[in-house]
């Protein structure tokens, strides 16, 4: 049989039906994401696992390697992406949301990953970890916000996250 290096799974509800994600261009983006990552990386050796809309902790997308975990935050809005001296983003005029209690998208990511983080070391003791970096507490964590709305202008906000002093990162990432 061939090597299946790519896995995904999608959360379920109580009763153990697929819960997909809750807006339409979360599911189109899972989607073209998961197939590119197919792709690119079904010949390796290396495992992927792919994760799409899990819910406690919360996260649009979580992809697991040996190397570490990425979290994507995926948002829709279309037009001028930028972000403003107040810190809040902007599509246009339009105030881009953040879920829960974050202002901005990069932090709503970044509390899913804190979040996630935090689970994933008091649910499995660091020894029974197969990889060194997950045993010496290097893993590593992404974290990205991913639009996906093909009209999406990202110049500025390119500009401002090319910047390390405008914008702050956790230690883990």
């Amino acid at each position: 049989t061939p090597l299946m290096t790519v896995k995904v799974f999608v959360s379920r509800d109580s009763e153990g039906r697929p819960w997909p994600p809750d807006y339409s261009h979360e599911v189109n983006a899972c989607q073209a994401i998961v197939s590119d990552i197919y792709y690119r990386l079904n010949h390796h050796n290396q495992l992927y696992v792919i994760v799409a809309n899990l819910h406690q902790p919360s996260a649009d997308l979580v992809v697991i390697t040996e190397r570490g975990l990425g979290v994507a935050e995926l948002k829709g809005h279309g037009g001028r992406i930028t972000v403003h001296k107040n810190g809040y983003w902007y599509a246009d005029r339009q105030l881009i949301k953040a879920g829960g209690q974050s202002d901005t998208p990069h932090e709503q990511v970044q509390t899913y990953a804190r979040k996630l983080r935090q689970a994933l070391w008091s649910f499995i003791a660091p020894e029974t970890l197969r990889y060194k970096s997950w045993q010496t507490g290097d893993l590593k964590f992404q974290t990205a916000v991913c639009f996906t709305n093909p009209s999406a202008e990202l110049s500025q906000i390119r500009t401002v996250f090319q910047d390390p002093s405008r914008i702050e990162r956790a230690p883990w990432e």
